[in-house]
């Protein structure tokens, strides 16, 4: 699965020093993710924007997924599926 990841991500997200050398080093592994990942999936930010965002991004899926742990007991408790239905709204389903 990692390797699958490198070569077909999501985003890569790069961030460094708002200085002359960090702007370079960014705008270098840029050009080295371009060589395998479209343009409009690299972002390049700050030092606080990149770490900031990886934090968040780590701490909505630990919600959800603590989330999904939850209604998966609720379910087994009162012999409830949701899995069906919830599969089927857009807004929660698989696009989510």
């Amino acid at each position: 699965m990692t390797i699958q990841d490198l070569f077909k991500p999501d985003q890569v997200l790069i961030g460094g020093r708002q200085m002359s050398n960090g702007k370079k080093v960014v705008e270098t592994l840029k050009a080295m993710y371009a060589n395998w990942v479209s343009e409009d999936r690299i972002t390049t930010t700050n030092l606080w924007s990149v770490e900031l965002s990886k934090l968040v991004a780590n701490a909505v899926l630990a919600q959800r997924i603590s989330f999904v742990n939850v209604i998966s007991t609720l379910c087994e408790a009162t012999g409830a599926n949701v899995a069906y239905t919830m599969g089927k709204d857009n807004r929660s389903g698989r696009s989510s």
